[in-house]
């Protein structure tokens, strides 16, 4: 068993950023958005009581190690009604609960209006008023931020105590899943891009609509013919296999460990890549034994965070399709870094396949077979 601070009970996953009352992106915060229904601050709730929003059902985040046991978090959203809970475990797999008593703060909420971040996707504003913790009156309102999309949710990497400390930066490191709740859908149809062409303009039931595609390959292979005659998904072929694709791509993927081919190097590295509908996160952990087990201590590890698009479908070497897909990172680390990439992906099931290495850092025409990626 062990023992938690008092702090704990105002550092739930809710309200982030434990310890830090500051704002990520310095002085560069936009202005405190409207929110509809909240109040000032004078003891009324926020939100419209009994009007439903897209938050709602039950958030779950992953189990947590601590340093002794673990922890989990879970967001419930009903309404203008809010409540977040942290249950503690003695164990690393959070299975066996500890005599640690569960905190749990709730409260009203009210969403706000769209919020420029960091990495260059529209979060809303979110206010949070906590009314009780643990039991006990408090009167007390947090502003965040928190970005829908088919991966679940996310939200702000800081908690401010003042509109003018909305966090403006999102934490991609923590994933919300929905549970249950008003849709079956993380998302809901708030998140444009869940649905890129809305499942009805392109018909991806009939990739190349027949007649459209000159009547002589009608898809020919979902796609295969619009990189030349048509234009690629003007015949409704490539975009469309792209939709299912993008949707397809949503969620995180590891690879398993491998030895480094760079001479002074780690030695080896194992690496997880995140997408979103839109956006990338690429993780690479290094590691000095063969088995991934001894993580460097210095420069063990590195993120960088972007954006991708995916293209053509095409043939590969080894004769199986895959689609071209561009990398732009923009941030390494929380630095602005550029950073581009070609490449090709295919997807089957939980297993995702990257290009094979190339000489001179051009688009492959190849899958590496021997190292997929596999869904968590």
């Amino acid at each position: 068993m062990f023992e938690r601070k008092q702090c704990l009970a105002l550092c739930l996953v809710l309200l982030a950023g434990c310890g830090s009352n500051g704002n990520s992106g310095g002085g560069n915060n936009l202005e405190a958005p409207t929110l509809g229904g909240s109040s000032s601050g004078d003891g009324s709730e926020l939100g419209d009581a009994g009007v439903a929003t897209e938050l709602d059902g039950t958030w779950v985040a992953e189990c947590t190690q601590a340093d002794e046991g673990s922890s989990l978090e879970r967001a419930i959203f009903n309404k203008n009604q809010f409540e977040s809970r942290v249950e503690y475990f003695d164990d690393g797999g959070c299975t066996t609960p500890a005599a640690t008593p569960t905190q749990v703060l709730t409260g009203t909420f009210a969403i706000g209006a769209p919020v420029a971040t960091s990495s260059g996707l529209e979060a809303k504003a979110i206010d949070l008023k906590v009314q009780s913790a643990n039991g006990t009156p408090v009167s007390q309102i947090i502003y965040n931020i928190f970005y829908l999309d088919q991966a679940g949710l996310f939200l702000g990497n800081e908690r401010g105590v003042t509109p003018e400390l909305r966090p403006t930066a999102l934490d991609l490191d923590t994933l919300l899943t929905r549970q249950g709740g008003a849709s079956g859908e993380p998302g809901s149809g708030t998140d444009e891009p869940e649905t890129p062409d809305d499942g009805g303009a392109g018909n991806p039931g009939t990739p190349g609509d027949g007649g459209t595609d000159t009547g002589g390959t009608p898809g020919n292979g979902n796609g295969t013919d619009g990189g030349g005659t048509d234009g690629g998904g003007a015949d409704n072929g490539g975009t469309d296999d792209n939709s299912a694709l993008a949707q397809a791509l949503v969620g995180r993927w590891n690879a398993g460990c491998a030895a480094n081919p760079t001479a002074g190097g780690p030695s080896h590295f194992t690496a997880q890549y995140r997408f979103t509908a839109t956006g990338v996160e690429y993780r690479v952990d290094n590691y000095e034994d063969p088995d991934c087990t001894v993580q460097l201590s210095a420069g063990d590890s590195s993120t960088r965070r972007g954006d991708y698009t995916l293209g053509n479908t095409v043939t590969t070497a080894e004769g199986l399709q895959a689609t071209e897909i561009d990398f732009v990172f923009s941030d390494l680390d929380g630095e602005a870094s550029g950073l581009e990439r070609q490449d090709i992906i295919a997807v089957d099931g939980n297993t995702l396949y990257l290009g094979a290495e190339s000489e001179n850092g051009a688009r492959t025409n190849s899958l590496n077979l021997q190292d997929p990626l596999s869904k968590q």
